[in-house]
């Protein structure tokens, strides 16, 4: 697709295994659909150095599909959104042939990736910030959450579809009959190696138990206890006024009720405008990474 900035838009897309009448084995799993998803594209760049050794090695048992980057016209030009007019591709699916330029684009990419058994999506979150590493499914009545298990990993979140979701790849993958989800690692803006690790190894561990590829799980992640959270299990914090936010927690914390979590400091004085207490004994599970904060803004969501 021709563009107004530097070169043309080209999606590339990488292939592993055999395609077949039968998708049960079948999984697209697809990056950063919004330019600022620089750990989004990275895990998927590992994922296709990792696959393609195991296909070498007569280890793909199914069909993969991945798409490490899908908005690199944003990317290329250090936009979030779509450059020309700041609109986000993940709230045009389906997509629409003949719309404008995000509903084509979306509607090229979804073209690519339906009618496979499992959709795996590497997302980021509308708040800036870092989270614990967790799988999260909009719940409709495609959901399998026992599924999401498979992943590994500790905590699975279960949304409620709001009216915007219904033009977002999880959603509509579901509607086509995919059993999709979507994963978050800890950051977004920037590479953080050893959570990236932990949703390559997630991932892995999810095609080896479905049969799509042939690798010890031993050697990829311990047993865990999974627990499910939905929205209502989450506290939030916000913080009372505005200034220069000092963390004294992060993300995955465990914390106790009344610690301090964080101090907000005068721009101009220095002196501790407030301090952040935990309302709650739990763990965090977000964190506000920006050092400068308003009033209101949410500091810390709480399991």
């Amino acid at each position: 697709m021709k563009t107004i900035y530097r070169e043309n838009l080209k999606i590339p897309e990488y292939v592993f295994g055999e395609k077949s009448d039968n998708p049960e084995n079948s999984v697209a799993i697809v990056g950063a659909l919004r330019g600022n998803e620089v750990q989004q594209t990275f895990i998927c760049a590992s994922l296709v150095r990792i696959l393609t050794e195991l296909e070498t090695n007569a280890k793909i048992r199914g069909y993969i599909k991945i798409f490490p980057c899908v908005n690199r016209y944003s990317m290329n030009v250090g936009k979030r959104f779509w450059a020309s007019d700041n609109t986000d591709i993940n709230r045009m699916f389906p997509g629409f042939c003949e719309g404008e330029t995000k509903q084509r684009v979306a509607d090229e990419v979804f073209e690519k990736v339906k009618n496979f058994k499992y959709g795996i999506q590497l997302a980021s979150f509308y708040l800036p910030g870092e989270f614990m590493p967790h799988v999260r499914i909009i719940k409709t009545a495609f959901t399998d959450t026992n599924e999401a298990f498979d992943f590994g990993l500790p905590n699975v979140f279960v949304a409620e579809p709001s009216p915007f979701d219904t033009a977002t790849l999880n959603y509509n993958w579901q509607i086509w009959n995919t059993s999709a989800y979507s994963l978050y690692s800890k950051t977004t803006e920037k590479i953080d190696i050893f959570s990236a690790d932990i949703i390559i190894n997630s991932i892995l561990t999810f095609l080896s138990k479905n049969g799509i590829i042939k690798y010890d799980i031993a050697t990829i992640t311990a047993k865990t206890e999974n627990t499910i959270y939905y929205k209502k299990d989450l506290v939030n914090v916000v913080s009372p006024c505005g200034g220069i936010l000092i963390h004294k927690a992060t993300s995955g914390e465990k914390i106790m009720k009344e610690q301090v979590l964080a101090e907000i400091i005068d721009p101009l004085s220095g002196n501790i405008k407030a301090v952040v207490y935990a309302p709650k004994t739990g763990q965090i599970f977000y964190t506000h990474t920006s050092n400068l904060i308003s009033e209101h803004e949410i500091v810390y969501r709480i399991i």
